[in-house]
């Protein structure tokens, strides 16, 4: 299943393996922000129109995409 996003400043078909870290309300206004830690060690924040992830869920980030791993 894939996840768009609202945007991202990452383009490209870069991939990111990690875990939903938070779930949290955006500040864009009907979108939720979604925290990544990225097996790398680092955070990646993606904002998206809804989702059903749950945290401790593994994903994968390509771009401004997020899919179930």
């Amino acid at each position: 299943q894939v996840f768009p996003s609202a945007g991202s400043p990452h383009g490209g078909a870069y991939v990111e393996r990690g875990a939903v870290r938070s779930i949290e309300a955006s500040p864009y206004r009907g979108m939720v922000r979604v925290g990544v830690m990225l097996d790398s060690r680092g955070v990646r924040y993606v904002d998206l129109p809804g989702t059903d992830l749950r945290i401790g869920e593994r994903v994968r980030l390509e771009g401004d995409r997020i899919y179930r791993d």
